[in-house]
Parts: C-alpha cells; sequence; structure tokens
C-alpha cells in the first residue's frame, strides 16, 4: 500500500512537471508574437515621424492625421538632399528660396534711381509681372533700349512704389504698380490693384484692376497718382489714388461717359471739371 501510494504522487509530480513545460511554451509563444507584432508596426513608420518625439512633434497617428503631407511640421527638412518644389506664383508675395536669396541680396544692392534697360530682365524675373506686359515693352523699345520703363517711388525706410510701363502711345501708357519692400529678411513684392469706376446710362459700376491704361502721373510729395484716361472726343475717367502703406486707395474719381458726344460739335471740358462719381 505504502509503495503504491510513493507511485502515485512521483506520477503526480512528473504531471505537474509536464503542465508547467507547457504553459511556458505558450506564454513563450505568445510573447513572441506579440513582440514581433510591435516591431512590424514601428517599421512601418515613416522615419521622419519616428523622429518627431526628438524635436518635441507629436506623433500624427494620435491627432488624427493620416498622411505626411498633413503634418505642417514636416516641412522641416531633416535630410540635406531635399529641396522645397512648391512656389508661390505672384502673386502678391514673392519669398525667396535658395537660389532665390542671392537674387534678393542682387536686387537690393541695384540702384533704384539709375535703372537701365539692361537691367529690367533681372527685375523681371525678380518681381515676375505679367509676361503679355514683358512681351509688349519688348516689342516697343527692344531696339531703342532707350528706357527701362521701371520708375522706383521712395517711400521711406526701404519701401517702394514701383512703376512698371508696359507699353505706350503718345501720353497715354500701360501699367502695373507694386509695392515693394526691403525690410525684412525676405522681400515683399505686392501686385497693387486699382478700384476703377465708370458711369453710363445714369448707372456706377466699380471693378478692380490691376493693370492702368492712361496718362500715369505720381506725385511723390503727397503720394497721389493720376490716372487721365481721357478719349479723342473729351471723355473718359479721371482718377485719383492715395498711397496709403501697403496700397491705394480711391481718392476721387470724374468721368464723363463717350455715349452721344460728337467731337466735332460737342463742347469742350476740362477733364478736371466732368461730373464726380466718387
Amino acid at each position: 500500500m505504502l509503495q503504491k501510494l510513493k507511485f502515485n504522487r512521483k506520477s503526480l509530480i512528473i504531471l505537474v512537471g509536464i503542465l508547467l513545460i507547457i504553459l511556458n511554451t505558450i506564454l513563450f509563444t505568445f510573447l513572441s508574437n506579440q513582440s514581433q507584432k510591435k516591431d512590424a508596426q514601428a517599421s512601418s513608420v515613416p522615419k521622419n515621424i519616428k523622429n518627431l518625439s526628438s524635436i518635441g512633434i507629436s506623433d500624427p497617428r494620435k491627432t488624427g492625421v493620416t498622411t505626411i503631407s498633413e503634418v505642417p511640421e514636416l516641412a522641416i527638412k531633416n535630410d540635406s538632399t531635399q529641396t522645397a518644389t512648391k512656389e508661390t506664383e505672384n502673386t502678391n508675395s514673392s519669398i525667396p528660396q535658395n537660389g532665390q536669396t542671392s537674387a534678393f541680396n542682387t536686387a537690393k544692392n541695384k540702384s533704384k534711381t539709375q535703372v537701365s534697360f539692361q537691367d529690367r530682365d533681372f527685375w523681371y524675373s525678380f518681381f515676375k509681372w505679367p509676361k503679355d506686359c514683358q512681351d509688349s515693352f519688348q516689342s516697343k523699345y527692344s531696339q531703342s533700349k532707350s528706357t527701362s520703363g521701371l520708375i522706383f517711388f521712395p517711400q521711406g525706410n526701404k519701401d517702394y512704389v514701383v512703376e512698371v510701363l508696359c507699353t505706350q502711345n503718345a501720353d497715354n501708357g500701360v501699367y502695373n504698380y507694386y509695392y515693394y519692400s526691403e525690410n525684412e529678411q525676405t522681400p515683399v513684392i505686392n501686385l497693387l490693384s486699382f478700384k476703377d469706376l465708370k458711369k453710363d446710362n445714369g448707372k456706377i459700376t466699380e471693378t478692380q484692376k490691376t493693370k492702368v491704361e492712361g496718362l500715369a502721373d505720381f506725385n511723390k510729395s503727397i503720394k497721389d497718382l493720376l490716372i487721365l484716361n481721357a478719349q479723342p472726343q473729351n471723355c473718359g475717367s479721371r482718377a485719383i489714388y492715395t498711397f496709403i502703406k501697403p496700397k491705394f486707395e480711391l481718392k476721387e474719381t470724374r468721368y464723363r461717359t463717350c455715349q452721344g458726344i460728337n467731337p466735332e460739335t460737342a463742347t469742350y471740358i476740362p477733364a478736371e471739371n466732368w461730373e464726380k462719381i466718387f
């Protein structure tokens, strides 16, 4: 009886040992699988996202962001071989990057009082005014090279109103105007727009335009820009704009409709005496 009891205890110990070995095997397999899943998830995270915590940026996966392009902070390039490819168009603001930085340095050193015909190509590449304006200018002045068609009107502290001539016939020209500032590390280059008013059939219409047509005269002392767009039959518009940094504000518009006017019989009225509609 005693021998039988000893045999049962020995069998029980062996059985418990076998069960422990099986449990250890199951636990080891489970932990190994979990570790492999974590490694796989970590390897699927882009390198620049893995390193976000080192520069104080949260993991986009925790903020509902699903793509790298949706993380603003990723605009910071950690790899020196990557370069910015997105370029702001015209716009109204030009920010130099890489090679353009040296262009800004060149612009700051260029004369603003003596601008040659040859200088215009540089300023065209820098300001990027409309191509049709540049083409029209080149068509008219490429032979004579008599003017750059550019005037920089100082507004103090490295700020300028820049007049860009596109073409000219007699006294009437076509122009673009820019606000240009060299006060910051990057330039401010804004293409300016103008409120244009007309009155026909008793109705006043208003449009915004960036191309100015007519006789242009900028008074540097009072910062007024006079635009007289007069037609041969003694009609048209006469507008005065005041420059209030960084844009032009309409000060006055006088207008005389051309409808029904016979230049041979109509009474001549000076433009400054046309009907004031603003």
